[in-house]
Order: structure tokens, then sequence, then C-alpha cells
């Protein structure tokens, strides 16, 4: 599989499947000038932002080198720029590369929180070699990657999202997060209708659901390579 999953830090799908050949559609008209001059732009400043998050980001730096303790170092060459799909932020592929969408992320934190994301796939990747066909394997990392990489802070939560809950919070967006990037995932959607068929039913979950709720407990209680959750 060659871009196992991809990531958007607003309440579209947070990691998914089909980041493939990100911003690269034939089908699509050239560029004009403007539009030209506006995507150059877009990567010089999410270059700059990068460098940033490998250079000076806690997290970021904390998982690179947990990486290189687990001998899967990723050298800064392994993480890109490049326009994407309106609803990707970002991917980690199972060539153990990240890609950074240039035209999506929004701020330097948007891609520091996003790099962390993508760093936490790699590590799981690294330590347990993932099969992202699976649907727990992946929702397994999901939870961990909207857990631990700063996806459901408070403020990018309440703020950025819109959402607000006296109870439970974080464990309700990280679920929510994790069940749109399984969504994302061609093998976690059922056939047949079931997905829609689910929503009609009191209490109906979607395979995707059922695949996050299968693996919550463990995946959601495992903080490694940190101590507990950031």
């Amino acid at each position: 599989m060659a871009t196992p999953t991809a990531s958007n830090s607003s309440d579209e799908p947070g990691m998914g499947e089909p980041l493939v050949a990100p911003g690269a559609d034939a089908a699509e008209p050239p560029l004009t000038p403007a539009e030209a001059a506006a995507a150059a732009a877009q990567l010089r400043r999410c270059e700059a932002w990068k460098d940033a998050a490998l250079s000076k980001d806690p997290t970021v730096l904390f998982l690179l080198k947990h990486l290189r303790r687990g001998g899967c170092a990723l050298p800064s060459t392994a993480v890109g720029c490049t326009p994407c799909p309106p609803t990707l932020a970002g991917g980690y592929t199972s060539a153990r590369t990240v890609v950074l969408c240039a035209n999506r992320l929004t701020s330097r934190a948007h891609t520091a929180t996003t790099l962390a994301h993508e760093l936490i796939h790699a590590y799981d990747d690294c330590r347990a070699e993932v099969d992202w066909g699976r649907c727990a394997h992946h929702a397994c990392s999901e939870v961990r990657a909207a857990a631990l990489s700063g996806d459901c802070a408070f403020l990018r939560e309440v703020v950025a999202r819109g959402h607000w809950a006296l109870r439970r919070q974080f464990r309700a967006c990280v679920r929510r997060r994790a069940v749109l990037s399984v969504e994302m995932n061609t093998e976690c959607v059922a056939e047949g209708g079931e997905e829609g068929l689910a929503a009609l039913v009191p209490g109906g979950r979607s395979k995707a659901e059922r695949a996050v709720d299968a693996v919550w407990a463990r995946c959601y209680a495992d903080t490694a390579p940190f101590d507990r959750i950031p």
C-alpha cells in the first residue's frame, strides 16, 4: 500500500487511506500564473514551517529521537511538502516518508501537530510493522495519534472546531477523529450499504466505529513513547 494514512486537523477525516499521489490529478486543468505563484508561496511557507518543527518543536523532536532509538531514523529529507486534496493536511506512507500538505496547513503550530501525528504512525510502523489494511491495526494507530499529537488540544477543539462538552471532551475528540480517519480506509468501509444503514438504526455503528471501539481501551492507554498523554 503506497500511502496508508492521511491527516487533516479540521473536522474532516483525520488519518485515512487515500493519499495517493497528493496534488496530482491529470483531469485537473493547468494552474493559471496567479495560482502557480500562490502554490509556490505555499510550498515555501510549508518548508519553513516544516524546518521549524523539525528543529524546535519538543513533541516532534521527542518522536524523532525515539524513532532513531528504535532503528527507524527519519531524516529531514523523508518529510516533504506538496499540494493535496482539500480534506487532507498530511500523510504517512508505507515507504516511511511523511507528506505535509502545503495548501492545507494554516500555521506553524498546525504544521507541528500534523507532523507529530504522522510521526506517531511512523513510530507504530517501526515497532509493530502495522498492516494498514487491517482495520484494527489502523484504528489503534489513529487512536494513539489523535491522543498523543495535540490534535485534540482544548483550544484547537473548542476554538477551531467549535466542539464543546462538559465531560470527557478529550476522549470524545480522540474517538471522533479516529473514526473519521479509519472511515477513509477503503478496507474499513462495509459493502452493500451497511454504513448508511448503521446511521438509521438507533445505536447503530459503522465498521470504522466498531474497529475503533474494539481497540479503544488498549490503544488509548498505550502512550508510548510518552510516559503519559502529553
